[in-house]
């Protein structure tokens, strides 16, 4: 009995470091570009998508029903809950297989190119459905960040604009110009593979010591 049990929990933390990595997606860089990097992400069942805020300007995130679309979705299963500053991060567990669209909610944003894509496919590598379907229904953890600027006139809890609006004065290029939207995967961090085998080899010891 010890040894079936032994087993198992050795084959489950090997499945675990297998399927799971976090997805970095960046909002916005230091220059203040209104893009996320990589515009479009893809990752498997398991994964985490990680966006970091960055740069002098205030961004959200709010779904929407397609891609490149600048129209708030009725399901808001992956959103910010209200602009934020550089330094706030905010995790989406990719539960399901499908593709999620999302831009930025500030106004402006999105017409200059600030949306993104995230695209799920199951841990065997099957691509997603062509409709596209809910990446994961838990929706998105965000950290506690950094608080909306004072006078920015957009508490955190307040609807999202639509996007329409004349663009920032940036003069930086954004994602919606040619060739600079980041079209391939989003690259696999696996630093939190650390933090796995350190679970892993805690449940080895206590096999161990079982048997």
């Amino acid at each position: 009995m010890n040894k079936a049990l032994a087993i198992f929990l050795i084959l489950a933390g090997l499945v675990a470091i297998a399927h799971s990595a976090d997805i970095a997606i960046a909002v916005s860089n230091d220059a203040g570009d209104l893009t996320f990097t990589p515009q479009i992400a893809k990752g498997k069942v398991g994964d985490n998508f990680i966006f970091t805020w960055n740069g002098p300007k205030m961004h959200s995130i709010v779904q929407s029903d397609e891609a490149k679309s600048c129209v708030k979705s009725a399901k808001q299963v992956i959103a910010s809950g209200g602009p934020a500053a550089k330094g706030k991060t905010m995790t989406f567990p990719a539960k399901e297989v499908g593709k999620m669209w999302y831009f930025c909610g500030v106004p402006g944003h999105c017409d200059a190119g600030m949306y993104g894509t995230l695209i799920v496919e199951a841990a065997d590598g099957a691509a997603p459905p062509a409709g596209g379907a809910p990446a994961g229904p838990g929706g998105a953890t965000p950290s506690e960040g950094t608080p909306p600027a004072a006078g920015s006139g957009m508490p955190s809890g307040s609807p999202m604009p639509s996007g329409d609006g004349a663009a920032s004065p940036s003069g930086s290029p954004t994602s919606g110009a040619p060739g600079a939207a980041a079209t391939g995967s989003a690259s696999r961090n696996y630093n939190s593979l650390f933090t796995s085998g350190l679970v892993f080899s805690s449940m080895c010891l206590a096999a161990a010591y079982m048997l």
